[in-house]
């Protein structure tokens, strides 16, 4: 299998490559960042991990350079876990691994919630308690059902 990570477009017109009228496609808008966060939604609550890379391709795309990440638990401003927290009741989520971005001028950019996201490696590296999350949640049984 080939992974693919996320790529800038350098120019516009390689997008009218006809190949690319066969293949799925997402485009998104570049942001400036600061840095990214990992924000994993567990029920009620939200566990948040900034994510720094030191690479210039960490920087495009994390995931293309783990060796180069550095890992900082973190508390959103309330406002971005409330509107996280709502999303994934709209969605009937109970969890869901959330992808954001602080941009320089300290705004949060929300790219996408996924909710088979990983979440391993943050409990090892950052000291996020999601096994215990996930334990409370399935502890209280049907109240959490959405």
């Amino acid at each position: 299998m080939r992974v693919i990570y996320t790529k800038p477009v350098d120019d516009p017109d390689q997008l009218l490559d006809p190949a690319l009228a066969h293949t799925s496609q997402l485009f998104q808008e570049w942001i400036d960042k600061a840095y990214e966060v990992r924000a994993l939604v567990v029920g009620n609550e939200v566990l948040a991990v900034r994510i720094d890379s030191d690479s210039e391709q960490g920087r495009i795309d994390w995931r293309s350079d783990y060796n180069s990440l550095a890992y900082e638990r973190v508390d959103l401003p309330v406002e971005v876990e409330e509107r996280l927290v709502e999303l994934h009741d709209r969605l009937n989520l109970v969890f869901g691994a959330a992808d954001l971005i602080c941009d320089p001028q300290g705004r949060y950019h929300f790219l996408e919630t996924n909710q088979s996201g990983e979440w391993g490696w943050l409990d090892k590296k950052a000291g996020l308690p999601v096994p215990r999350a996930l334990a409370d949640v399935l502890q209280k049984g049907p109240a959490w059902v959405r």
